[in-house]
């Protein structure tokens, strides 16, 4: 199958040996493309390390993204705007401009010569570098020191990843905290919870389960592992290929599946589990009391709304002991035996959940399981719902 090279656009056939998904014309094209290419294929033939990471973003003028590079870099350990397009500007010269290897930076960086060697780099490369990226690497030897007293700070590895995102959403490299922090009080609660979901996919991937609204409201609920790796990789493809504002407005919609697929990340979105799609086309407000069970079946500190509790057989416990052995049943279900959400939830709303459960395979229940469980879980539905829209009239003033 005839395909476009990756470096120069030229049609070819010929693809990288180690993956075969990268298109290259040439060798040539290929060892171009290499620093970058290097962290997606399936067989790079060797370790990737940090230096590889900073190596394809500067080569790709990307934003970092990968924490334990921004550590081992001196990101961490430098606050100022200022100071930060200045360690850019330094590492950009130093490798696409000298042409020095992400093997010989992580060498330096292991002999903890990294500083002393960047400006050998310079030195010998005379009037033909910026001075002024000279100057700033001469007078901030400690940001490359890793045992330096300063060493790396959570209020600079913060406002690095602040900084990060906010120049992938638009907004100037130069900014300070403080300056964007007034541009965010005059956004919607909406926007601003679409720009911490970005803090999160920039700076560890995503949400995890210690941020139950992030981890229900964009899907990360439907997967079994809280590490939920391929949402991680699908969320971040997404907001390199879309505005922040597209963003924004297709949660707000309940139309990220359809951004997705614009944006041609559809493929990866196909392959999500199947409630996906389905959960991330309700309103972000209205998630369905069986991802809020399983958030709290899995032991995080959520208090779920009275629905969760009058569907799924709470309200038939007796004490907090009942409730809790209640609750580490479902957490069972969801962790050993992997039960699917929706087909639990069918099965709650037909009062059908304890011959559900009774009929899973390899299913193994004690007598005084079974006695404690066809209890607790004999449901009528109706009296649920009717009093869940009564607590809700009671608390809010609408049972919605």
């Amino acid at each position: 199958m005839t395909r476009s090279c990756t470096t120069c656009g030229a049609p070819t056939k010929k693809t990288c040996r180690g993956c075969s998904r990268a298109a290259y014309c040439s060798a040539n094209c290929q060892k171009k493309h290499w620093a970058i290419h290097i962290l997606e294929c399936d067989k790079p033939g060797r370790e990737i390390t940090t230096a590889d990471r900073l190596a394809a973003t500067v080569i790709s003028r990307e934003v970092s993204t990968d924490v334990e590079t921004l550590i081992d870099y001196g990101f961490c350990r430098v606050a100022d705007p200022k100071d930060i397009n200045s360690l850019v500007a330094v590492y950009t010269e130093i490798i696409r401009d000298f042409g020095v290897k992400p093997l010989t930076i992580h060498k330096w960086r292991v002999e903890k010569k990294l500083h002393s060697e960047m400006i050998a780099q310079y030195r010998s490369a005379g009037k033909k570098a910026s001075q002024r990226n000279f100057l700033w690497l001469r007078t901030n030897a400690q940001v490359f020191d890793s045992e330096s007293a300063c060493g790396p700070s959570v209020d600079a590895r913060d406002a690095v990843i602040e900084l990060m995102v906010w120049t992938r959403i638009g907004g100037s490299p130069r900014a300070t905290r403080q300056q964007i922090e007034q541009v965010k009080e005059t956004w919607s609660d909406e926007k601003r919870f679409c720009y911490s979901f970005y803090t999160m996919v920039i700076s560890c991937g995503g949400a995890t389960a210690e941020l139950p609204e992030y981890w229900l409201k964009f899907g990360f609920c439907t997967f079994q592992d809280d590490m939920a790796a391929p949402l991680r990789s699908l969320y971040f493809d997404l907001i390199q290929k879309c505005t922040f504002d597209e963003f924004c407005e297709a949660f707000s919609s309940s139309s990220l599946i359809s951004l997705m697929d614009r944006k041609g990340v559809k493929t990866a979105r196909s392959a999500m589990p199947t409630e996906f799609e389905s959960l991330l086309s309700r309103s972000p407000d209205d998630i369905s009391p069986i991802w809020q069970l399983k958030l709290y079946a899995l032991g995080c500190a959520i208090n779920p709304e009275p629905a969760c509790f009058a569907i799924y057989g709470f309200m038939n416990c007796t004490d907090d002991a009942e409730v809790n052995r209640l609750r580490r049943f479902y957490g069972t279900l969801f962790k050993e035996y992997s039960v699917p959400p929706l087909q639990l939830e069918d099965a709650a709303l037909c009062d059908q959940l304890f011959p559900y459960i009774a009929k899973l395979p390899d299913m193994k229940l004690s007598k005084s399981e079974k006695r404690f469980l066809t209890r607790v879980m004999k449901t009528c539905n109706d009296i649920a719902i009717r009093w869940y829209i009564s607590q809700m009239m009671s608390t809010t003033g609408h049972p919605l």
